[in-house]
């Protein structure tokens, strides 16, 4: 392959452009240079190992995977062999180890790419050392090799304290197994993909990450991210190890109040909770739990379960309501209740109806003493009406007897 690189490279910077006849002689050159290569030098080979670094580091327990690539032209085919410390991996399945082979032909001018890949599953300490990719045919052949190195990360989970003023710490202690080499590395800490720098809230200090004042909102994975061979642009090799959690037990920030509710109505009572792990919800109803229907659902609300949605109320919904959520830390569960009264449809007609019946007695009784008040009056007026014309009896004598 490389001959005929070297030639097409030469050919286009000696020769003159004159249209199809050019064309028609490079392509004759190639396939004569084609041919000349397969028959008596079988063909070039270019081998790689994936990832092209000269180390590898891997976390134990994690998976480790090497593709050994080769290209080459003419016949017959190459395929690579994987050897561990000189000890050949054969292909198939031995000691955890699975290795296969794929084959391709990635352009046209008889080249062809075959892919030996190396899987272990889950990786342990013994999986370090000097792994090679061989290939030969013939004279010609090609060999490249990596250095895998395991390495453990054993962390811990914190806990989120009872009173302010409290640190937590979350280790991150590297064990790194490496063969022949001393290994450089630095660490560092993340969260959501952020990384964390010394200051009021964080420190790392031997590895450890130093939380000050943890709160509720400080809750959640934290990674410890190592960094391999910082110095070498090349060589330089990230690895991100299992999160490690600040954990707290469930609380109830906030619930609805005590509701009275009308039949018919939709009743939604929300209960917001907080703790890590996310705590699981569940709803109760004078103590015992609560079963979806198609009428009664439970939807998230602030990332938990924490809704509960009755629709069309009907007189047995009435009760105490109970939200208890849950999770693995101390004391593992929290709980607030809500009372919930359910009113007949009519009820707010009877008042109603109350309301017009004192109207009416009102009117009534106002009419009966109106009634009696004018006529009373009408007496009164007939009465003063016949005094006055009273007899004036001042010049009749009074005749003696």
């Amino acid at each position: 392959m490389r001959i005929i690189k070297a030639a097409i490279f030469y050919f286009d910077s000696h020769s003159p452009r004159t249209g199809s006849r050019t064309k028609m002689w490079k392509l004759s050159l190639i396939l004569c240079l084609v041919y000349i290569s397969s028959v008596f030098g079988q063909g070039s080979i270019d081998l790689k190992i994936i990832p092209e670094k000269t180390y590898k580091l891997i976390l134990e327990g994690a998976e480790l995977k090497l593709d050994c690539v080769v290209e080459f032209t003419g016949k017959p085919n190459v395929k690579a062999e994987f050897y561990k410390d000189d000890n050949l991996l054969p292909e198939g399945t031995h000691n955890g180890y699975h290795v296969s082979v794929s084959e391709s032909v990635i352009v046209d001018l008889d080249l062809y790419r075959s892919t030996t890949t190396l899987i272990k599953n889950v990786t342990d300490a013994n999986d370090k050392g000097k792994y090679e990719c061989r290939a030969q045919r013939g004279t010609d052949n090609g060999m490249d090799s990596i250095e895998v190195m395991t390495f453990t990360a054993s962390g811990g989970d914190g806990e989120l304290p009872g009173k302010d003023g409290d640190t937590v710490e979350l280790p991150c202690d590297i064990n790194i197994k490496a063969v022949t080499i001393d290994v450089d590395y630095t660490i560092s800490w993340e969260r959501d993909g952020t990384s964390l720098v010394d200051g009021d809230k964080y420190k790392i200090s031997n590895n450890t990450l130093q939380i000050f004042k943890p709160t509720r909102a400080d809750l959640g994975a934290y990674q410890c991210v190592v960094v391999i061979f910082p110095t070498s642009e090349v060589e330089k090799q990230t690895v991100r190890t299992k999160p490690s959690y600040l954990k707290a037990s469930p609380k109830i920030e906030s619930h609805d109040n005590n509701k009275n509710m009308v039949q018919g109505d939709n009743l939604e009572l929300k209960c917001k909770v907080s703790g890590y792990p996310t705590p699981t919800v569940s709803w109760f109803k004078d103590e015992k739990e609560i079963e979806t229907t198609t009428r009664i659902h439970t939807l998230e609300y602030e990332g938990a379960m924490g809704k509960l949605m009755i629709y069309s109320l009907e007189d047995e919904d009435e009760g105490i309501y109970k939200c208890l959520a849950e999770n693995e830390v101390a004391p593992y569960n929290a709980t607030a209740e809500m009372r919930v009264r359910v009113k007949d449809k009519l009820a707010a007609l009877w008042p109603f109806l109350g309301i017009v019946a004192e109207v009416i007695v009102l009117c009534v009784i106002i009419l009966v003493y109106e009634k009696r008040r004018s006529k009373k009056l009408e007496e009164e007026d007939a009465a003063d009406g016949n005094q006055e014309n009273p007899v004036d009896h001042k010049d009749v004598r009074h005749r003696r007897t």
